[in-house]
């Protein structure tokens, strides 16, 4: 029975990959296409830090490229550990820009939420990557916010606190109850697989025994007779 079980458990395995690297794909390449088309944002919102904005967007390019490159040739065993890393470059290049925009803050913090959103409904793993990057998020406004020439008012801190603590508790329960669900599909997946190889073996079993004498372990009548029907044919 430890031999049948073995190849359901690789199959699940693949598959958990597979579901990894595409989804760390979706993310990868949305963030390289997205993040730089966002320019125009910059040139109509923020005309006086747009070309220091822009530049920015395309640094951060640099690493999203990169990891569409891994996910793209495969050598990443871990494909959510690279989608994971997208997404924190987002998050603090957001970050900067937020601390730096003058009087249109609010659209920033926008898109500050959308990786967040991103995280919880395409990361794969556990609910720990949308952990990991929410304390990203939160780690890299403040640092930010601190070190910014011009610090944010109360109530800015407060509508981004209640933009980014929304999106954030609705990531990560969002995360937590996808991973929930396909972690019971692959339960069940492989409760079946080895129920039904467990029939395959009682099937054979008693195969063979309808053949053989219990007693002697020798062909009976009956496999003597398919053997003659089979030598006459």
């Amino acid at each position: 029975m430890a031999q049948s079980t073995g190849a359901p458990e690789v199959s699940h395995g693949s598959e958990l990959v597979h579901r990894a690297r595409t989804s760390a794909l979706i993310i990868s390449v949305t963030a390289l296409l997205v993040v730089p088309a966002w320019s125009f944002f910059d040139l109509a919102l923020e005309p006086d830090h747009a070309r220091a904005f822009i530049t920015v967007r395309l640094l951060c390019d640099l690493p999203v490229l990169a990891a569409v490159l891994v996910l793209w040739r495969g050598w990443s065993s871990r494909p959510e550990a690279v989608a994971f890393g997208v997404l924190a470059v987002v998050q603090t290049e957001i970050a900067w820009m937020v601390s730096r925009a003058s009087d249109n803050r609010q659209f920033y913090l926008l898109g500050f939420t959308l990786a967040l959103y991103a995280g919880g409904l395409l990361l794969a793993g556990g609910v720990q990557w949308s952990l990991g990057l929410v304390g990203v998020t939160g780690s890299a406004f403040v640092l930010f916010e601190r070190t910014a020439p011009e610090r944010m008012t109360t109530h800015e801190l407060l509508a981004a606190g209640t933009f980014l603590g929304t999106a954030a508790l609705i990531a990560v329960l969002s995360h937590a109850q996808r991973h929930r669900l396909t972690t019971r599909e692959f339960a069940v997946r492989a409760r079946l697989e080895e129920e039904q190889a467990h029939g395959r073996t009682l099937l054979e079993r008693v195969e063979r025994l309808s053949r053989e004498d219990p007693l002697t372990g020798l062909a009976n009548r009956r496999c003597w007779d398919e053997q003659v029907a089979l030598a006459c044919e």
